[in-house]
């Protein structure tokens, strides 16, 4: 992180109209579109050299999480694993 970038932490809880999806930027760059109903959030590839790879790792570390999640939130109350999503604990969710 540079001293130009403000750390940013957002807790939230989707809406009923929530979504996500990948769209076209005005730049013609793809970004990840997040409707939490009613807040949206855009994440788009870091204008930097690897800033694609970076991104791509970003978004497979998102996909793994996020359907780990949902396997978990399927199950009966009573398989469900404790403690699985800790986000308050680690912090930004960087290593």
């Amino acid at each position: 992180m540079t001293n130009a970038e403000v750390p940013v932490t957002m807790w939230c809880w989707p809406g009923p109209r929530a979504a996500a999806g990948v769209q076209e930027a005005p730049s013609g760059d793809q970004v990840l579109a997040l409707f939490i109903d009613p807040v949206s959030l855009v994440l788009s590839i870091p204008p930097f050299p690897d800033g694609r790879l970076v991104m791509a790792r970003l978004l497979r570390e998102l996909a793994r999480a996020a359907s780990q999640m949902a396997l978990e939130l399927d199950l009966p109350a009573d398989r469900r694993p404790g403690g699985a999503h800790r986000a308050a604990e680690s912090g930004s969710g960087t290593d």
